[in-house]
């Protein structure tokens, strides 16, 4: 045992404090600084003379799954008497750090580093329990939760890292059944054989965009299982390429003569409208909202809101909220799913063409044409939930110059918005407009500056969740992608024209449907298209946040859907993984997780 330290008089504590990146810890984020003390001056502080021994425990990223790791450990903490012969008066403190490799919540002796003794009068024997903390309302860049027990009171506090501190924090499984937590990792450590249960997270406990990550490292295998509405894609887990022709259902919906469509993050919620004026030869000449609350297999008929022209139709994430333009009329909003409809008489009549709305629904933006039969003043128009306005109700406020406006699409969070100008013949006019600011200013791409002959005509464009990536189709031409918000566009090789293009949350996979064409589906953010489905006129398309449902709709036709890529929705659903194996999912919104990366063997898909 090491020599004790005699001291005249003072108690032994403990302080932990942050250690930086350097020499005793050269991690990323540095470590932890443990120190023992004896409080010589009775100030509670540990002054430089009374330090009596310092350890540091520093933070490890994890190894590859199946491999060992000391990555959510818990690093504890001991002072306590010892009662082996000494020759101090006041007796011997021992203290000692070590992580707590079979999760026991003791530091045995075999966790334990070496112990260093004290000399001090007797004090209150003292655990501390440090753990990873994860970004939250304690800490911002995430930390480490520190648990203190002393003479029979606990006390809590958080030691939190600096900017930008942990990429991810990890917690360690040793029991048979858990609880994933959202944006953490999870490292699957069983000391025992069986199958670990792992739960996704509900409700509350899980926002839109919010990661988990699972890693085996025991021999368990292990099961992550859903709740009632929960799926998971899983084109990360060995899937197959969205959209093969063998996957294409045809709805019983009746023909129509549909104009567009939109769909829920999941695809469980979907919405379609129908157009009673460019009617194709033998569609009925009735132009009504329809709603499906299973994925498209049943659609209920809204004959509430009347028969007309509708031109668009958009959707929150969780499907609940639905906002619809057709031509001259008011937008028409619903907060449940289609249930009920709301008239905008503030939005006033217009020649309506497009409308866009944020994933949570408290932000719009619409265009209608400067010119065409009717009432048509070309402007955008934005709309923003204010306490005590329902759904749609208030001011929808003008914006930009009048153009020939003819489609609009959002980023997740409303902020960033990309318009696009239909100009035929072409123009002057710059085709594509953005904004950064919700809509209150917009500006022109700079590829197509003011000024500058304009050779395109776009008809539709779609955007990521993050407005990062966008996308852009002529109505008789090729398409464009973005990827730096629309600052910069690369031309791509579809050609002849498209009625409607639609973009998952992450803007890699694009689907795009042409009159008298095919659907066309791209898995790299439009590198790469590959050909779907049989010549029809397909006029609308939407696609789920994870890129694995697709809906398109046909003039004078029905709609047809394609699923694939998917877990079994609700509590039977599960995939399964091992040792070896690592996943990470992304929450998306409307009870869709998405594997957005995955290492090991093939993972068991339920």
């Amino acid at each position: 045992m090491p020599p004790s330290t005699p001291v005249v008089f003072g108690t032994a504590r403990v302080t932990v404090a942050l250690e930086p990146m350097g020499g005793n810890c050269p991690d990323p984020v540095g470590g932890l600084k443990i120190s023992a003390f004896v409080d010589s001056n009775n100030n509670g502080l540990p002054d430089a003379a009374e330090i009596v021994s310092t350890q540091f425990a520093c933070y490890r990223p994890p190894g590859a799954a199946g491999t060992a790791s000391t990555t959510g450990l818990s690093t504890l903490v001991s002072l306590t008497n010892d009662p082996a012969p000494c020759s101090c008066a006041t007796g011997l403190r021992k203290f000692a750090v070590g992580l707590d490799a079979n999760s026991n919540g003791l530091l045995d002796a075999a966790e334990s580093n070496p112990p260093t003794s004290i000399c001090s009068t007797t004090g209150i024997e003292t655990s501390i329990s440090i753990v990873d903390e994860p970004r939250g309302s304690f800490c911002a860049n995430a930390g480490k939760q520190v648990t203190t027990a002393s003479g029979g009171n606990t006390t809590v506090s958080y030691l939190c890292y600096p900017a930008p501190g942990l990429a991810l924090t990890w917690k360690r499984i040793t029991t048979a059944t858990a609880q994933l937590t959202a944006n953490l990792g999870h490292i699957i450590s069983r000391p025992v054989a069986g199958t670990v249960t792992l739960a996704l997270p509900t409700g509350p406990a899980i926002k839109s965009g919010d990661a988990i990550v699972a890693r085996g490292e025991s021999a368990n295998l292990w099961r992550i299982t859903q709740a009632a509405g929960q799926t998971i894609g899983t084109r990360k887990l060995g899937g197959t390429e969205p959209g093969l022709d063998s996957t294409w259902v045809e709805n019983a919906e009746p023909i129509h003569n549909w104009w567009f469509v939109a769909s829920s993050a999941s695809g469980v919620k979907l919405a379609a409208v129908a157009n009673n004026a460019l009617v194709a030869t033998g569609a009925p000449n009735i132009g009504y909202i329809y709603t499906s609350a299973d994925a498209g297999l049943t659609w209920l008929e809204r004959q509430d809101v009347g028969s007309r022209s509708w031109a668009s139709i958009a959707s929150s994430a969780d499907g609940t909220k639905l906002a619809a333009v057709a031509v001259n009329s008011i937008i028409w909003t619903s907060a449940d799913s289609g249930a009920t409809w709301q008239a905008q008489n503030d939005s006033g009549s217009r020649f309506w063409v497009s409308i866009t709305m944020s994933a949570d629904g408290s932000r719009m933006a619409a265009v209608a044409l400067e010119s065409g039969y009717g009432i048509g003043d070309g402007r955008i128009y934005t709309w923003q939930q204010t306490a005590g306005n329902a759904f749609g109700a208030g001011p929808w406020t003008a914006r930009a110059v009048a153009r020939e406006w003819r489609s609009i699409a959002s980023s997740a969070d409303g902020s960033k918005l990309v318009a696009a100008v239909y100009t035929n013949p072409p123009d002057a006019q710059p085709p594509i407009y953005l904004s950064t600011d919700y809509g209150a200013t917009w500006t022109p791409s700079p590829q197509w500056p003011p000024g500058q002959p304009a050779i395109l005509s776009f008809y539709r464009v779609a955007s990521s969740a993050g407005g990062t990536r966008l996308v852009a189709a002529e109505r008789f031409g090729k398409i464009y992608t973005s990827s730096d918000s629309g600052l910069t566009w690369v031309v791509r090789a579809p050609a002849g024209g498209f009625n409607s293009i639609a973009s998952s949350s992450d803007g890699n996979t694009l689907v795009a449907v042409q009159p008298d064409g095919k659907i066309f589906i791209s898995t790299d953010a439009g590198a790469t298209w590959a050909q779907r489905e049989q010549v029809r006129f397909w006029r609308g398309v939407a696609v789920s946040a994870d890129g694995n449902q697709i809906v398109a709709a046909v003039n004078n036709g029905r709609i047809y859907r394609s699923i694939s890529n998917r877990t079994t929705a609700g509590t039977a659903g599960s995939i399964v993984g091992g040792q070896t194996n690592d996943v990470q999912l992304r929450y998306l919104g409307d009870g869709l997780f998405d594997a957005t990366g995955a290492t090991g063997p093939a993972f068991v898909v339920n």
